[in-house]
């Protein structure tokens, strides 16, 4: 069984190469990534 990581996501484009190393770096075995966008999702993110 994964377990649930929840990366949120800020949407900026001079970030969008490093928030894609840190998702890279889960262990994609262990892990069930959720995406959070921030911007467009008011909900989850606060």
């Amino acid at each position: 069984m994964k377990t649930k990581a929840i990366f949120h996501h800020a949407a900026y484009s001079i970030y969008l190469n490093t928030e894609q190393q840190v998702i890279d770096a889960f262990d994609k075995n262990r892990y069930k990534i959720e995406i959070v966008h921030l911007s467009q999702d008011k909900v989850k993110g606060a």
